[in-house]
């Protein structure tokens, strides 16, 4: 799961699921609005998508080193649940075990990927433009609290993590459907004798 979010376009057209990483839902309902601004418009809102995504691309490669811990440092007992757990029962593990250290990883690696392009810098430009047409008399109202929308850099961490979460249930169902289509000798005993019981 790590290994295909990290490659180019994994978030951002990834051919599993639909992972993207998109404005904040308070911004979505004024996009329309914002892409309807000329020449800049649509490059504001797709440099934002597009530096969310690759930065999240970057950052889910680091992943696989702390995976690998959480999983070789699991009792007896966490196995065992996992087990005879659910259809994502250890992708509620690795998300209980990892999240902290993933978020550390992840937030510097986004922040690079949103300076790299100055999408900080247009998203906090975007939020006075708003402010001010917000306060501006006579006109509509955007119906977006600028005091409620998110920190660009969290936001985007906080859905790499969830799209990567999402890729590795994903990946678990597939392993507990077909054991035997997995090569590893061990995922096959494992679950395949899970599966026969």
């Amino acid at each position: 799961a790590s290994n295909k979010a990290s490659q180019e376009n994994g978030y951002l057209n990834n051919p599993i699921v639909d992972i993207r990483i998109l404005l904040p839902p308070e911004l979505r309902k004024v996009e329309r609005n914002i892409r309807k601004v000329p020449i800049l418009g649509d490059r504001i809102v797709d440099d934002l998508v597009t530096s969310m995504n690759r930065g999240a691309e970057k950052a889910a490669a680091e992943a696989v080193p702390i995976f690998v811990d959480a999983i070789t440092s699991m009792t007896i007992n966490d196995a065992v649940n996992i087990l005879r757990g659910d259809s994502t029962a250890a992708t509620a593990f690795l998300r209980r075990t990892t999240t902290n250290e993933l978020e550390q990883k992840f937030k510097p690696i986004i922040d690079n990927a949103l300076s790299d392009v100055g999408a900080s810098r247009v998203y906090d430009n975007l939020k006075s433009g708003i402010k001010k047409y917000n306060d501006t008399p006579l006109v509509s109202d955007l119906n977006v609290n600028v005091n409620e929308l998110p920190v660009l850099e969290e936001y985007a961490t906080d859905m790499a993590l969830d799209g990567l979460f999402r890729l590795v249930a994903i990946e678990e169902k597939k392993i507990r459907d077909n054991p035997y289509d997995y090569g590893q000798r061990i995922i096959q005993r494992v679950f395949g004798s899970l599966k026969n019981s």
